[in-house]
């Protein structure tokens, strides 16, 4: 089977980067046509990365810039501003620029890990699990990227979301502590009757009393909020955070407003937050698993959680024997699975599979090979996961596989060479959806003329 892949990486000064590669086509007299946009902006990004290699900043950075103008839509030049500009500490630019990128094609891969990497460095540990969350949930799980990715996920914390509940501290106890709790309580009175003024009073009276306090400053989170001002808010839940790190309340409150301001990448933390914090009875738990689910952060975690299970699997997941696209939903499932030290498989009693990572199918007896539908929708990539279960039923590993979904037809036309008589076919083989390819290779190789 052909393999076509959308690039190749290379690591320079730490930061992905998509190396140029271009084919070259042969066209007869009669076929030769201009360049794209996108070739000549190829051309030109390529020049780019060759400046980039030589140390020459500034002519690389022109490259790069001259590609992005030649075609607004190609993201790459973008990423690779992104990497001159935060080698030059210019922190701020180089973000745009990454962002830019991912704008532009969301599923970038490079750019969610140079962007994680910049958040790192910057201090943004919020924003730098999101996108280590997303370049995780992009790749293969032998792309070294991917493998990165996990490894500062592990690093940054983010699998003691299955830890089980942590205890909450109400700051260390001052004398004044019960006074405070007055204050606080009768603040609480005054806004539940809406009289604002006095409730946010009483709260700063109980902050006052007791610096060290979480509560009140939650408390006043809530009332700023409710009078849209926001940025007070989110200045007040992270003040009781910076007094108790383990505040359930505050993590989902914070989370909440960064939902409602649009930024998702904070949400997605402190749900996480509030996730670990709880134990499997908590409604707020239940409400912040919800809230991932619904983020599409929770397949990832379960993904995470099984590849560092006690019972290290191995293994890997196949749809229609590796092939890159279907035009019918209704594909097979090949599953093949083995302890790390590649023994006989023991201790994998069943298996369930899913198209969203979220939601199974009943678990079923561990089988090497299934019939499974893909999820509907417009075409595009799908994905199915399958999670296989101990006798007991516990987690033990989860493995994924994706191709892409093309239920368009494909025209293909039968011409007669007048010279030789020979058939020849005709048709759309060489847009970029993948399913086209395969079809039209397989048609053509029944005519013997691919």
């Amino acid at each position: 089977m052909l393999q076509f892949r959308r690039m190749t990486r290379a690591i320079v000064l730490n930061r992905w980067v998509v190396p140029g590669c271009l084919a070259l086509l042969a066209f007869s007299g009669a076929d030769v046509r201009a360049a794209t946009p996108r070739e000549e902006a190829v051309a030109v990004r390529n020049k780019g990365y060759e400046f980039q290699l030589l140390g020459d900043r500034a002519r690389a950075l022109t490259s790069y810039q001259k590609a992005a103008l030649l075609d607004p839509a190609y993201p790459t030049p973008h990423n690779d501003i992104g990497v001159l500009l935060e080698e030059q500490g210019w922190l701020t630019a180089s973000e745009q620029a990454y962002r830019k990128a991912l704008t532009l094609d969301p599923n970038y891969r490079e750019a969610h890990a140079n962007l994680s990497l910049l958040y790192e460095r910057m201090g943004e540990r919020e924003q730098a699990i999101y996108h280590w969350l997303k370049r995780y949930q992009l790749g293969d799980l032998e792309d070294p990227g991917t493998i990165r990715a996990k490894e500062r996920l592990v690093a940054l914390g983010v699998v003691d979301a299955f830890a089980g509940p942590m205890p909450e501290s109400e700051g260390p106890v001052s004398p004044n502590r019960d006074q405070a709790t007055g204050a606080r309580i009768k603040g609480y009175e005054f806004q539940l009757q809406g009289m604002w003024e006095q409730a946010l009073a009483w709260y700063e009276k109980s902050v006052a009393l007791d610096p060290g306090f979480p509560v009140p400053h939650n408390d006043i989170g809530i009332l700023l909020e409710e009078q849209g001002r926001l940025d007070e808010a989110e200045a007040a839940y992270r003040k009781a955070l910076s007094l108790d790190p383990n505040y359930r309340e505050a993590h989902a409150n914070l989370a909440m407003l960064y939902e409602r301001v649009g930024e998702q990448q904070k949400a997605v933390y402190h749900w996480l937050k509030r996730y670990q914090l709880g134990g499997p009875t908590d409604p707020g738990t239940a409400r912040a698993k919800d809230r991932l689910m619904a983020l599409g952060v929770m397949d990832i975690l379960l993904d995470l959680r099984a590849g560092l299970s006690a019972y290290p699997l191995t293994g890997f997941l196949s749809i229609n024997e590796g092939a890159l696209a279907t035009h019918i939903p209704t594909v097979s499932l090949s599953l093949d699975a083995a302890t790390a030290d590649d023994l006989e498989l023991e201790g994998v009693a069943t298996m369930q599979f899913s198209n969203d990572g979220i939601s199974y199918s009943e678990p079923e007896p561990y089988n090497t090979s299934r019939t499974w539908t893909l999820a509907t929708g417009p075409d595009g990539p799908r994905r199915v996961y399958v999670r296989l279960l101990g006798g007991e039923g516990q987690p033990l590993a989860v493995f994924h596989d994706t191709i892409e979904l093309d239920a368009s037809p494909l025209t293909v036309y039968v011409t007669r060479s007048a010279a030789d008589g020979r058939e020849q076919l005709v048709g759309d083989a060489m847009r970029s959806n993948a399913a086209a390819r395969e079809a039209f290779r397989a048609l053509a190789e029944e005519h013997g003329n691919w």
